[in-house]
Formats: C-alpha cells, sequence, structure tokens
C-alpha cells in the first residue's frame, strides 16, 4: 500500500469474496473479467490524488514499535517492491477508480519507503518525512 495508507480491493457481492472464508489462502486469484474496486481501508486516506492536497496524520508514527529498525527481511522485501508494476496493475483497472494523480502518489511513496529502507530510517522516521510535525507548546 505505499507508505501513505492501506486499502483491499473488492469485488461486488454477486461475485466470489476474496478470503471471505478464514482459511482462504493469501494467494487466492481473482476470477478473470470480475469487476473489481478500490475501497480504501483506512478511514479515505488511501492514495490520495496529489501530496499538495492533504498532510497525512499518520498517528502509528509515535508508536514504539513504529521507531524500530526495519527487520533484514523487511528491508529485503521492501527493495523488491516494483513500483511499475503496481502502478500497472492500478492502470489496467481503471474500472476501480484509480486516477493518475494517485498512481503517481503510489509511485512516490514506494519510491520514499524504497530509499527510507535502504538509509536505514524506521517507519516512524518515514512517516515523519510526510506529516507535519507536531505543534510546538506555546
Amino acid at each position: 500500500a505505499g507508505a501513505f495508507g492501506s486499502a483491499a480491493l473488492s469485488t461486488p457481492l454477486s461475485a466470489p469474496s476474496l478470503g471471505a472464508s478464514l482459511g482462504a489462502p493469501a494467494s487466492a486469484e481473482v476470477p478473470r473479467g470480475a469487476v473489481m474496486r478500490l475501497v480504501p481501508i483506512d478511514h479515505g486516506f488511501c492514495l490520495p490524488t496529489s501530496l499538495r492536497s492533504v498532510v497525512p496524520n499518520l498517528e502509528w508514527r509515535h508508536w514504539p514499535q513504529a521507531r524500530a529498525p526495519l527487520e533484514p527481511e523487511v528491508q529485503e522485501h521492501i527493495a523488491r517492491i516494483d513500483a511499475d508494476a503496481d502502478a500497472a496493475l492500478l492502470a489496467s483497472r481503471r474500472e476501480s477508480g484509480v486516477s493518475d494523480g494517485s498512481i503517481r502518489t503510489l509511485r512516490v511513496g514506494t519510491a520514499l519507503l524504497q530509499q527510507g529502507a535502504a538509509a536505514g530510517l524506521s517507519l516512524g522516521e518515514m512517516a515523519d518525512i510526510v506529516c507535519e510535525p507536531p505543534a510546538e507548546a506555546s
């Protein structure tokens, strides 16, 4: 989902639901021709169309676990994320309502995540880059 939130792909009620049963495999395939739509699961802050129009408020960045160093396996996984392939997948599903601006946000978020992880930043430190600093006490 990148650095800006999470989302889930949802099928219409008439189509089989991915993960509908608790034991559904994570690699369940989407039936060819199924109409998919992107459903934000983070209260609408998933892939905004412009980074200028929103100020992220990622409160989890203050949690101790967000400040922990990334495990080497996580850093390797992040390095393997293919933003071009993810962008192409979203672009191929235009009926889901994903705009060019949102795809650009995906690319920027992925770049931030990859460069931050390569520099040894924690997820909290990466979140600090895109969030406003806390208001100073008067």
